[in-house]
């Protein structure tokens, strides 16, 4: 669970770092969306490790907020 949690960490470290970058180029673009998904999908594995719902995997907004949610719930910090 804390390699899951430390994942999490990381990958939410990134997006918000690049969040914060205001040049914008198409490798920085590709990039943030793969951070995103990466992130989405260790969300979702870890909702699955830690035994809390795990919502419809539609990859909108609202499956990532669900799931945070859940997670934090259940007592996990990232």
């Amino acid at each position: 669970m804390l390699q899951m949690q430390a994942r999490l960490s990381r990958l939410a470290t990134e997006m918000q770092q690049m969040a914060q970058q205001s040049t914008p180029q198409f490798a920085r673009g590709h990039h943030g969306r793969a951070v995103s998904l990466a992130y989405d999908k260790t969300l979702l594995q870890a909702c699955a490790l830690a035994g809390v719902p795990v919502p419809d995997e539609d990859g909108g907004p609202a499956t990532r907020l669900l799931a945070e949610a859940n997670l934090l719930r259940a007592g996990w910090r990232w």
